[in-house]
């Protein structure tokens, strides 16, 4: 960790919170390029949306955490984690603002498409009539409203669903006020209005039962009826009991369910709101003033990430057509194949079929005798568990890793571990305090007599779904060395004695990434000193760990050059033009998601590929696996994809100062560099 020296440097140093939402910045950038297409700049504005509630959800409730309890955390005291949760509120409710503000210039652009997001107000009498119909048949069903009484406890409100607060008034009108739930989880947001000429008409799921309620409470006697939007945020994080009575399992499926009482983070609300229905709210659940964001009449915007395409093509982006490795293609069997050649897949750019296709030959192979393997994060429809499974049933040994903390997986992701139990998988027990984030996968075969291994290590999960989402890539290889480190990883998974286990191909946490890491950066500052030339090229999702951010800038200001490509998180206060170092984050149709490292090493150049970030927890309360580039093809697509991206002029922002988000306008050719990575990889 760092010293007290470095303590005095940290004010060089932004916080990881503000920062993490200029990172949300950049993707609200996206939603307001005129350049992006219209349902594509739609999506944007749902992955804002998603990404806030799983802030609030979990670090601002660690914030919360750290004021309610009184007690530090990470390096944040009381005093601090108030002044940041004030600053958080007013950056949220500027980026809500700039939200709503490209919400309502995107709907009037979709008219000009002929598509046209109305609401009840604007319902001509057939289409209120058709309305009335579908709420009657299929959403009347699944609403459940709850009078609020001071005579009964108020009702639990489920974190991230949005519900409308009901005021009601009349004569003799025998209730005051209502939540409706709005049913999205088995219902679409949307219903599309059936008509046959002019613009497509879409109605939101809120809107199908505003026109509705009164209808609802005809038996209260209400004759007039007001409806408003609002969404609770709770602490999502996991409290697992300090017991040996339960194993992991159970201590997780009981924190998950207790995450549905977790204390509220984010109280959302229509802004126009009455304020005696506010505060009645407000009072019931317990919401402080600081925890309460006004908004506009529509919550829950993640949900546009599913918003119908309506035939219109033109407005979401071409999709591309993963290329094909011709090596694997054409090859009779996989296995053989990688036993002679390294192969380094790109995701979206290649297909990620290659990996079931590999497993489900290893699972039927005469020569594979074990399968061994981490699970992060699975497919909901995995054929990458079900090949395993196959494996199971075709008498081979199947050991597998499945992290029941993976965030908000932890029901799927212990459901697949029960299933694969049932069909004979081996299921290592996850470590206590310690996830495994590693993409590791092994396969131990019998070739020619000998005892043979083909290990994977990637930087994304396995998973067919994210894998057409996320740039990631991933590593076959069946190098002796590494793959009798990757070996040793899982002994070390499987034995959790941190003191038996050294490695030397690999950059393994908790053991090593860190002190690894620090020693590459050391070596260019020595290369410098000793008149050479320094250079650091690293990409990662989150820049945040203090002490290696601190060597970083130290390696700067010896006269090292680097270059810092970096999604998320990124705590560098950086001047604009800097002498020695320049960063960069590129946000595109695609997560960049990849952990590339690259050392210019004295001319020897060493390239690196993994799972961790440089966080704290990554580096020291993690499983991660980083592995050498041996290949020097490999090593050069990965350094050309490198410099590709520090070319990118459309798509890559500036991230100095205060992390204003300007863009990059390099001079030149228009470089985007996500398309120009597929266009220039070979087939």
């Amino acid at each position: 960790m760092y010293n007290s020296s470095q303590a005095m440097n940290v004010t060089k140093l932004l916080n990881r919170d503000i920062s993490w939402l200029s990172f949300n910045a950049r993707v609200l950038q996206e939603a307001a390029d005129p350049s992006v297409p219209l349902i594509e700049r739609l999506k944007f504005l749902g992955i804002f949306s998603s990404n806030l509630d799983e802030f609030f959800r979990v670090r601002v409730a660690t914030l919360k955490r750290v004021v309610d309890l009184k007690r530090k955390s990470n390096s944040i005291d009381v005093e601090q984690a108030k002044v940041i949760m004030g600053q958080v509120k007013g950056i949220v409710l500027k980026q809500q603002q700039n939200f709503d503000v490209i919400y309502h210039q995107i709907k009037r652009q979709l008219v000009l498409e002929g598509i046209e997001i109305t609401d009840e107000s604007q319902l001509s009498s057939n289409e209120l009539k058709e309305v009335t119909n579908y709420f009657t048949d299929s959403v009347a069903p699944r609403i459940f409203p709850i009078v609020i009484s001071s005579m009964r406890p108020f009702p639990n409100l489920n974190d991230g669903q949005i519900y409308l607060a009901v005021k009601l008034k009349g004569k003799n009108v025998k209730v005051n006020y209502a939540i409706v739930n709005i049913p999205c989880h088995v219902l679409s947001r949307f219903y599309i209005l059936k008509q046959s000429t002019g613009p497509r008409r879409v109605l939101l799921l809120d809107d199908v039962i505003r026109c509705n309620l009164l209808n609802l409470f005809r038996s209260t006697n209400a004759t007039e009826v007001e409806a408003y939007t609002i969404k609770l945020s709770r602490d999502a994080e996991l409290d697992l009991e300090e017991s040996d009575d339960l194993s992991m399992v159970e201590k997780v499926a009981k924190s998950v369910k207790l995450r549905k009482k977790g204390i509220p983070t984010r109280f959302i609300y229509d802004e126009n709101i009455p304020s005696d229905l506010l505060k009645l709210l407000r009072d019931k659940l317990n919401i402080h003033k600081a925890q309460a964001i006004p908004g506009g009449k529509y919550h829950n915007f993640k949900d546009f990430m599913n918003f119908p395409v309506l035939g219109k093509k033109n407005l979401i982006y071409k999709p591309i057509v993963p290329k094909r490795i011709d090596h694997l293609e054409n090859s009779h069997s996989m296995l053989n194949h990688l036993l002679k050649q390294d192969e380094l897949i790109a995701y979206p750019y290649q297909s990620f079929n290659y990996i079931p296709k590999l497993l489900m030959e290893a699972s039927i192979s005469p020569a594979v005798k074990e399968i061994n393997i981490t699970l992060y994060r699975l497919a909901s429809t995995s054929a990458v568990a079900n090949a395993l499974i196959n494996a199971v049933k075709n008498g081979k040994r199947v050991r597998v890793l499945t992290e029941l903390r993976a965030r908000f997986m932890e029901k799927v992701n212990m459901e697949w571990a029960k299933r694969l139990k049932e069909e004979g998988v081996e299921i290592m027990d996850s470590i206590p305090n310690m996830k495994v984030h590693s993409k590791l996968l092994q396969i131990k075969l019998e070739h020619k007599g000998k005892e043979k291994y083909i290990g994977h290590i990637g930087t994304g999960n396995f998973n067919e779904d994210t894998a057409q989402l996320y740039c990631d890539f991933s590593l076959l290889t069946s190098d002796a060395s590494i793959n009798k480190e990757i070996s040793k990883v899982f002994g070390l998974i499987r034995n959790f004695r941190l003191d038996s286990y050294v490695f030397k191909e690999l950059i393994v946490s908790p053991l090593n990434t860190r002190s690894k890491l620090k020693a590459l950066i050391d070596n260019e500052i020595k290369e410098v000193q000793a008149g050479g030339t320094g250079r650091i090229i690293i990409k990662c999702n989150s820049l945040e760990d203090t002490e290696l951010c601190l060597k970083l800038l130290q390696a700067a200001e010896s006269g090292v050059k680097i270059d810092l490509i970096i999604r998320g998180i990124f705590r560098l206060r950086l001047k604009l033009n800097h002498k020695n170092i320049r960063a960069v984050s590129i946000v595109d149709r695609y997560l960049e998601h990849a952990r590339i490292f690259y050392f210019y090493a004295g001319g020897k150049e060493k390239t690196y590929l993994g799972s961790a970030d440089i966080m704290r927890r990554n580096l020291d309360f993690r499983i991660e696996v980083t592995t050498p580039i041996k290949n020097k093809k490999h090593k050069k697509t990965l350094l050309d994809f490198l410099h590709l991206q520090l070319a990118d002029n459309t798509k890559s922002r500036l991230m100095y100062g205060k992390l204003r988000n300007k863009y990059s306008t390099n001079a030149g050719k228009e470089v985007v560099s996500q398309l120009d990575f597929y266009k220039n990889l070979a087939k």
